[in-house]
C-alpha cells in the first residue's frame, strides 16, 4: 500500500460555491481565466491511482503530474513525531 499527496492546481470547479467567502466572490472572476479545466486538473490524481510505475513510491507530494519537493519543515522527523503524538492524543488512539 502506498500513500501520496497531490495538489491538482487551481481548477475551475464549483467547489465552495455554496458558501463563498467575500474575498472569494471578488477574486474568483479575476482568477477564472487562469484556472485549469476539471479534466486537466484530474490528470495527476488519475496518474497516481493508475500508474504501475508509481506502485513503490510512497510519502511523496505530486504537482503537475510529477513529484516535487516541499518545504524543509515537512521533512523534519522531530516535527513529524510531535504531530503524530498530538494527533493520536486528540483522536484517542495509541501513538505507537
Amino acid at each position: 500500500m502506498t500513500a501520496n499527496a497531490l495538489h491538482p492546481g487551481l481548477v475551475r470547479t464549483s467547489f465552495g460555491a455554496d458558501d463563498p467567502a467575500p474575498c472569494q466572490r471578488l477574486l474568483l472572476p479575476l482568477l477564472r481565466p487562469f484556472m485549469t479545466s476539471p479534466s486537466r486538473g484530474a490528470k495527476t490524481s488519475i496518474r497516481l491511482a493508475s500508474a504501475a510505475a508509481l506502485g513503490a513510491d510512497t510519502g511523496l507530494y505530486f504537482r503537475k503530474r510529477g513529484p516535487c519537493r516541499l518545504s524543509e519543515f515537512s521533512y523534519d522527523r522531530a516535527i513529524a513525531a510531535h504531530l503524530w503524538r498530538v494527533s493520536a492524543e486528540l483522536t484517542g488512539i495509541p501513538a505507537d
